[in-house]
């Protein structure tokens, strides 16, 4: 079983990937839901500010001590965060 759960709020946005028919075949309901989930998490995914070279610099700052170790699981993070959206938007 799949379904998607949205908050009233967020409804609107997504107007466009819903089909009010009855008749809705399990493979028709995935392919909805999926086009539903790719199009938050490519949302989502552009809210983050797009830096040059960032993996490098993340990496570099990850290696040295350049910054402190909150700053560091706050790096680790982010780039987690952002391949968990970007390999959502895949599948």
């Amino acid at each position: 079983m799949t379904f998607c759960l949205f908050s009233g709020a967020e409804l609107s946005d997504y107007d466009d990937y819903f089909s009010e028919t009855g008749e809705l075949t399990s493979s028709n309901t995935i392919k909805s839901v999926k086009k539903v989930l790719s199009y938050i998490c490519k949302k989502n995914l552009m809210k983050y500010p797009m830096i040059r070279n960032e993996n490098e610099i993340i990496n570099l700052s990850l290696e040295n001590n350049y910054v402190s170790k909150n700053q560091k699981v706050s790096l680790r993070q982010r780039k987690i965060e952002k391949k968990i959206l970007a390999r959502l938007i895949d599948i």
